[in-house]
């Protein structure tokens, strides 16, 4: 009954984790260098992060939903693992390496005079540092909850409109009035 009443609008609800963790970096963003910018609502990197929410989301909801011992909830939560490694690890250490390679590109300008064919400065803000992730998890493991909780209330909502209707409709039936 419970996977029948999922539909695309619980796909969309896992996305409130996504959105929250861009929210909150506009907001630290904004408290930090004292400027609003568009650019951290929708960019990578930053705190929280917006990757391991939604992925933490989706496997704390999966393991509510199908049981912490299922092979749907083990495939969710490796899919977690490895996005939550790649964003403290490989995409972390690509902004590293971009912000070397502009400062680099920088110098050697100074040096030479010279300008280098790419002017863009390579994106440095890619990857996420352990306590970034951390806050995304937590933000993920408790929109994840909070989300389930509600799904399920209004399940329960639906089932006691839908006895109520069935109760009306028979005592209905009983005194004559539908056949």
């Amino acid at each position: 009954d419970s996977v029948a009443s999922r539909g695309l609008g619980d796909v969309y609800k896992r996305q409130v984790s996504w959105f929250l963790a861009q929210v909150f970096k506009c907001i630290s963003n904004l408290i930090l260098t004292k400027k609003f910018s568009i650019e951290r609502l929708f960019g990578d990197g930053g705190m929280p992060s917006g990757h391991s929410a939604t992925v933490v989301s989706v496997a704390v909801a999966t393991g509510l939903y199908e049981g912490f011992d299922s092979a749907v909830f083990a495939i969710a939560m490796i899919l977690a693992i490895v996005v939550m490694h790649d964003a403290m690890n490989v995409r972390y250490q690509a902004g590293k390496q971009a912000e070397l390679l502009n400062a680099m590109a920088d110098m050697f300008e100074k040096i030479t005079g010279a300008d280098l064919p790419n002017e863009e400065k390579l994106k440095e803000l890619l990857g996420h540092t352990p306590s970034q992730v951390a806050a995304g998890c937590l933000l993920g493991e408790n929109k994840g909850v909070s989300l389930y909780k509600q799904i399920k209330k209004e399940q329960k909502e639906k089932k006691v409109k839908k006895e109520k209707k069935a109760k009306k409709e028979e005592k209905l039936s009983v005194n004559g009035l539908v056949m």
